[in-house]
């Protein structure tokens, strides 16, 4: 019974590891802060969320994209970032996607 309890949680822990790889393999994203499969960056951003992503924001640029769970929100987090997501590349951050 061990034996099969031991080869269950090898498994499971395959398949975290694996969709947290491809999870963060995007090709044409936008930059990001590596989070915790399936949470994302909920637990990283703390009580002061705009602080830190003024400190991600060095890090990262302007533009950047956070993860909340199951949802992913992009940061723009100054005036240059402003104009390149609304006006540079608006019909790139047009699309909403439907919330079911």
């Amino acid at each position: 019974m061990l034996e099969l309890f031991i080869v269950a949680c090898s498994i499971v822990a395959l398949l975290l590891a694996a969709f947290w790889l491809w999870e963060g393999r995007k090709e044409d994203d936008l930059p990001r802060m590596k989070g915790w499969p399936l949470l994302g960056n909920f637990f990283q951003v703390g009580s002061r969320p705009e602080l830190t992503y003024a400190e991600w924001a060095k890090q990262l640029g302007p533009v950047f994209a956070v993860k909340m769970l199951h949802k992913e929100f992009v940061v723009v987090n100054s005036f240059e970032g402003i104009d390149e997501v609304l006006v540079q590349k608006g019909n790139t951050f047009a699309y909403r996607p439907q919330d079911s």
